[in-house]
């Protein structure tokens, strides 16, 4: 006789995790969670194995860009430039080419957790 458990996952409602989308680069999932973000928690965790693509590199072609209040957590993960990206890897979202009016931004949180790589 086998019998089964339910096990209840605890829902970390306090952040967003870019494995929440199924679609789009590992950049715009990323980015979709940070906004999406905006509007929320205010905090994004990026962990150490995408689901999405299975594998434990988060491979970026373009800068993540940070709001003001906001928190991002790099939890045991390595984040990869890749080959075509001339960016740096996290910037404030205030600032860029297209962008001429500069408002200042304040509160902008990078924690790292664990063993984090940021690899250029």
């Amino acid at each position: 006789m086998y019998l089964t458990a339910a096990v209840a996952q605890k829902v970390d409602e306090t952040s967003i995790s870019p494995n929440k989308y199924k679609s789009g680069s590992q950049s715009e999932r990323i980015q979709k969670a940070i906004n999406e973000a905006k509007k929320s928690t205010r905090k994004v965790v990026i962990p150490k194995y995408d689901a999405v693509t299975k594998k434990s590199v988060w491979l970026i072609d373009q800068a993540i860009l940070l709001p003001g209040d906001f928190e991002l957590e790099l939890n045991n993960c390595t984040i990869k430039l890749s080959d075509k990206c001339r960016d740096n890897f996290i910037r404030s979202a205030n600032a860029g080419l297209a962008i001429k009016d500069i408002a200042p931004t304040k509160n902008i949180k990078i924690i790292g957790k664990g063993n984090v790589l940021l690899e250029g």
